[in-house]
């Protein structure tokens, strides 16, 4: 329930103005991204529970601009660009209030109320307090992430002064200091300073409030890093269920075959990622996309074909039906880490950072034999003596266990992400001689090596 919130002063103009921000959704349901609030008047934009956006400025009794869409934003692999272009003073009335994504107009609406000439929105009198990640009151909380949110007070800009299209890969990205004029409330948030998530970084020098915990995360706009995407039950599973950014899952009140599933397959390179247990009925593996999807259909756990392959805590290796020992158990609280070698066909165990089964690679079947190519890695809660809430929380390198920070933030080999546990081997010691230099599971790297 967590958010950055500031009073208002009375403001340069109401009848102008921009909000302009980067958004990567984790979940599904009814989320505000920013509110202004003055009594029972608000201007808002919200992630409806059935993926919509609801976007308007409401004067206690009426709207005064309404958008509400019908396009649906699903994707939680995804960043969106959202640009709210405001400016009643114009002549021609589908231009006063405008939304854009990813620098696209957004026309295809299943609600339009366009503001009445000069009308004034409810954003920057000394009567309203903004809200950025939760209404007023901490309901509605936004799961997910932000980046390079701008505000400009009486100021009316087109979302091409925010943003652009790469001329390399074609796709639309940011622009880290666009020219803008932010008016009195104005301020520019980069999310760039750790210790300090709300400085704001527009001339304006505003001060801010934080409610609750803010956590920096790796990804950003241009580099996404890998999450779990969504979460399925087997037999009698029931309640499983993903938080903290779609990092952690929890088996609910039974623990019989519960499944993890995150946004990124690959089918070459080498991959690292860890979790730490809550239990060691939680599994970390890697799957074929085909075998994985049967799995979720069905009622057999994975690990049932050749094609699947998970470890457990209690040191098992478990695949095409059956298992085996490799390494040691885990307990409790133990950070177990995944390297997946698809150059030589290889799955390394490592627990608290020491390499298992003296460091001799789990043999693995070659991508190419896979029945849609591509492997996953995701978490899974097994079929075994726990009564209940089997918990893992994965970290895929964005820094993170749930919401506390690794201790040694070791980058890869590629200087890409945040883990507990080195994702390199030092010279051969830990692994097989073939295996070192491990990846963070993003699209930068995915792009270079998968």
């Amino acid at each position: 329930m967590s958010n950055i919130n500031k009073a208002q002063v009375n403001g340069t103009n109401r009848t102008k103005s921009t909000i302009s921000f980067w958004v990567n959704k984790r979940v599904t349901a009814d989320q505000k991204i920013f509110q202004f609030k003055n009594g029972s008047a608000e201007y808002l934009l919200k992630f409806k529970s059935n993926d919509e956006i609801h976007l308007y400025s409401y004067n206690g009794s009426s709207y005064i601009g309404r958008i509400e869409t019908n396009r649906v934003f699903r994707d939680t692999a995804a960043w969106y660009h959202f640009v709210i272009q405001v400016d009643t003073t114009d002549n021609t009335s589908s231009n006063r209030f405008r939304f854009y994504v990813n620098g696209d107009l957004q026309d295809n609406l299943k609600n339009e109320t366009q503001p009445s000439q000069d009308a004034t929105f409810e954003l920057s009198t000394s009567s309203h307090h903004l809200y950025i990640g939760s209404q007023s009151d901490g309901g509605d909380a936004f799961a997910g992430n932000l980046a390079h949110f701008h505000y400009t007070d009486g100021y009316s800009y087109a979302p091409t002064v925010f943003g652009e299209t790469d001329s390399t890969s074609g796709v639309w990205v940011p622009k880290t200091a666009p020219s803008v004029t932010y008016g009195t409330n104005g301020f520019f948030l980069k999310f760039a300073n750790s210790g300090n998530l709300d400085l704001d970084s527009s001339p304006n020098n505003l001060t801010f409030t934080t409610s609750g915990t803010l956590t920096q995360r790796q990804s950003t706009p241009t580099n996404l890093y890998n999450a779990l995407n969504f979460a399925a039950s087997h037999d009698n599973a029931t309640g499983i269920s993903l938080s903290n950014c779609n990092t952690s899952f929890n088996s609910g009140s039974s623990v019989q075959r519960g499944l993890a599933v995150p946004n990124m397959a690959f089918n070459k390179g080498k991959w690292y990622f860890e979790y730490k247990i809550g239990h060691t009925c939680a599994a970390g593996f890697i799957g074929d996309t085909h075998e994985i999807a049967e799995r979720i259909r069905g009622s057999t756990a994975v690990g049932t074909s050749d094609q699947e392959f998970a470890w457990e805590g209690n040191g098992y290796m478990k695949t095409n039906g059956g298992q085996s020992a490799y390494g040691s158990s885990a307990s409790a609280n133990d950070i177990i880490g995944m390297y997946v070698d698809l150059d030589n066909n290889k799955l390394y165990i490592g627990v608290n950072g020491t390499i298992q089964n003296s460091g001799t690679g789990y043999s693995i079947t070659d991508p190419d034999s896979l029945t849609s190519g591509f492997y996953y890695i995701g978490g899974m809660s097994d079929q075994c003596s726990a009564t209940a809430n089997v918990t893992a929380d994965m970290k895929f390198g964005d820094g993170f266990f749930g919401t506390t920070a690794v201790s040694s933030a070791q980058a890869d080999a590629n200087g890409e992400g945040a883990f507990e546990y080195s994702p390199n081997d030092s010279g051969g010691s830990s692994f097989d001689s073939a295996a070192k230099n491990f990846y963070a599971l993003n699209t930068k790297n995915i792009k270079e090596f998968g």
